[in-house]
């Protein structure tokens, strides 16, 4: 009876201590990704830098609303940005380019990205293009102003909103300038190459033809006028994987071509030292002067007409064979007979 009453005391006490124990924990769950966003409709651009103050640019809507935007924020469609005085502000737009805006400048992305490039208009201010060809087919990027409408396709390039117009400059590769879209779409624009520039007064007229200008001069003022243009505009190029023509390089003299090895050595021969000049010739006594000289043989010379005389004739030659004598005309003769006295 004893054994059963301990049995069940410890079957009770072991039930007891099974229902308040703790159940063990719930294996660990996956953690879930964070959803991705979607990529926003109708973005054009994104703000790579901001230099000099303030950090932030104003970037106004189509409806007229304003926000501020730093490093990183993306431009829609319709939006304008503003660069104040003493900022510069660098930009990507699409995949193969950037523009740098010097402040002020006020800069509109009206034109969604297409087959054709992305567009964008530069309502005043400057703007600094630079653009990278992509596996032989090059992106195309186009900027419009109040007067004229430009087509870039790889290159480096300087667009100036001006009062009377618009000016483009080209510093590397070639940019295509026409009066307004149709006209560029038409192919009945201007070409400005390298070292090339082009105005447009208005915008029912095509632009003037490309004159020359100097490179050098242009990026120097452009640098005096907004320090840090430089730098930026490296910074495109090394993001870009693009050519760019710098203050420096325009400034170094261009090194002459390597002259062939022909002409190296004519121009060493060139610069040795001349040989001195040979004596006078020795003067023999009695002999005629060299005038004197050509004096007489003046006189002497045949007259026109004359037939030259003979030449000499050489005398003859002795012959190597042998004189045979006849016999018997070897042997002397008879004596001859005595004449007689008184003859």
């Amino acid at each position: 009876m004893k054994r059963m009453v301990e049995f069940v005391t410890l079957t009770l006490a072991l039930t007891m201590a099974a229902c308040h124990s703790e159940p063990p924990p719930a294996p660990p769950t996956a953690a879930t990704p964070p959803p991705v966003e979607p990529a926003k409709p109708g973005v054009l651009a994104t703000v790579k830098a901001i230099t000099g103050s303030p950090d932030t640019v104003t970037i106004t809507a189509a409806a007229g609303s304003t926000r501020s935007g730093g490093v990183g924020t993306e431009v829609v469609q319709g939006e304008k940005i503003h660069a104040e005085a003493g900022q510069i502000v660098r930009m990507q737009v699409g995949m193969d380019s950037q523009v740098i805006l010097p402040g002020p400048t006020n800069v509109s992305f009206d034109d969604t990205s297409t087959t054709k490039g992305s567009g964008l208009t530069l309502e005043d201010g400057q703007l600094r293009g630079l653009v990278k060809g992509n596996g032989g087919v090059y992106t195309r990027l186009r900027i419009r102003t109040k007067t004229a409408t430009m087509g870039v396709r790889g290159t480096d390039f300087l667009v100036t909103a001006e009062a009377s117009g618009a000016r483009l400059q080209t510093f590397k590769g070639s940019v295509e300038m026409a009066a307004n879209e149709e006209g560029l779409g038409a192919g009945l624009g201007v070409h400005v190459e390298d070292g090339k520039e082009a105005r447009a007064v208005e915008a029912s007229t095509q632009p003037v033809v490309p004159s020359d200008f100097s490179v050098k001069e242009a990026l120097a003022a452009l640098e005096q006028a907004h320090p840090g243009m430089e730098s930026a505009t490296k910074a495109a190029s090394e993001e870009l994987a693009a050519p760019y023509v710098s203050v420096t390089a325009s400034a170094e003299p261009v090194s002459p071509p390597a002259k062939p090895a022909a002409l190296n050595q004519r121009a060493t021969l060139s610069k040795m030292p001349a040989a001195p000049p040979s004596p006078p010739p020795a003067v023999v006594p009695g002999a005629p002067t060299a005038p004197a000289a050509k004096a007489q043989a003046a006189t002497t010379s045949t007259p026109i007409g004359t037939p030259a005389p003979a030449a000499p004739s050489a005398p003859p030659k002795a012959s190597s064979v042998p004189t045979v004598t006849p016999r018997g005309m070897d042997r002397p003769g008879p004596p001859a007979p005595p004449h007689p006295p008184g003859e």
